[in-house]
């Protein structure tokens, strides 16, 4: 009999194991450190663009910070010193290639080129930050990839790194066929 209770006793407990909710899947934190520069001002398109990215990969959140211009600079200079940067920042190509681009740890992901509200053409990009965490780095790649589909379709140009490394392996390619230069 005590066998019989035992048994019982085991399955009733295994029956309740089951039923307890299986924990919720941690979420990629992707952080986004962004320069008020082109569609990067207009916050409610960039929560949508963020909303949407979050739709699309549900494991992942994004978390955009808005740098404040007058110290937008000292804080990715402590970000980097401390190493504890974003996985990616969005600013104007020519600032962030200028002041940070010699930086080994940091990469640009893509140039955009929009036109502005005022009709002036608009450079930006998305500089990428090796954090040593994979997921970040492929979800940061994925939400930099997705924006720029977005924008493209809003009619930006848009030139990623892939693009460039195509480029230059084909001219590469053309210069070695004519042997040399």
């Amino acid at each position: 009999m005590k066998k019989v209770v035992t048994w019982l006793l085991c399955l009733a407990m295994a029956a309740g194991l089951g039923a307890v909710p299986a924990r919720a899947e941690e979420k990629t934190e992707l952080a986004v450190w962004v320069y008020l520069v082109g569609l990067w001002a207009d916050e409610t398109a960039v929560e949508e663009l963020a909303a949407a990215f979050e739709q699309d990969r549900p494991e992942v959140l994004v978390t955009v910070t808005y740098l404040d211009e007058a110290q937008a600079d000292s804080q990715i200079d402590g970000a980097i010193l401390s190493g504890q940067t974003p996985d990616l920042l969005v600013g104007a190509t020519a600032h962030l290639r200028e002041t940070w681009g010699g930086q080994e740890r940091m990469s640009l992901l893509a140039y955009v080129t929009q036109t502005g509200a005022e009709g002036e053409r608009v450079n930006w990009c998305f500089a990428c930050f090796d954090n040593g965490d994979e997921d970040r780095a492929g979800a940061a790649k994925a939400f930099a990839d997705h924006v720029c589909a977005a924008v493209r379709e809003e009619g930006a140009q848009v030139i990623t790194e892939e693009m460039l490394s195509a480029r230059r392996q084909e001219a590469d390619r053309r210069i070695e066929e004519r042997g040399g230069c």
